[in-house]
C-alpha cells in the first residue's frame, strides 16, 4: 500500500534549506523534490512501466514550479496508462520537418 504524503506548498519549497546530505521531500503519486547540499533544487518522478521501476526528472524550481512539476507528473501518468513508456516518449517541437514545412509555407506564392 502506498505510503500517504502530505503535499508540498510553495511555501515550504521556499524554506526548505540544504542540508549536509541531499535531501528528499516527497509530494506524492511519485513526485519529489532533491535538495543538493549546494542549495540547487530540482524535480524528479518515480513511476513503474511494465514492471520495471525508473524515473525521470522534470526540470529545476523555481524555473518547474510546483504546479508545473504536479502536471508533468499527470502527464507521465497518462502516458502509462496509454502503454506509451515516458523515458523513450518525446513531444518534438522543433523538429527539422517542422520548421521546413513552416518555412515552406510562407515561401509558397498566392494565387491572384
Amino acid at each position: 500500500m502506498p505510503k500517504l504524503v502530505k503535499p508540498l506548498t510553495d511555501t515550504l519549497i521556499k524554506r526548505a534549506k540544504p542540508q549536509k546530505k541531499v535531501k528528499k521531500l516527497a509530494d506524492g503519486n511519485g513526485l519529489y523534490l532533491i535538495i543538493e547540499p549546494y542549495g540547487k533544487k530540482w524535480w524528479r518522478v518515480d513511476y513503474t512501466f511494465k514492471g520495471k521501476r525508473s524515473s525521470k526528472s522534470l526540470g529545476e524550481y523555481p524555473n518547474v514550479s510546483l504546479k508545473e512539476a504536479r502536471q508533468k507528473r499527470d502527464e507521465i501518468k497518462k502516458l502509462i496508462n496509454e502503454g506509451i513508456n515516458p523515458s523513450t516518449h518525446q513531444k518534438p517541437t522543433n523538429t527539422f520537418k517542422s520548421v521546413a514545412v513552416e518555412y515552406l509555407q510562407t515561401q509558397v506564392p498566392s494565387p491572384m
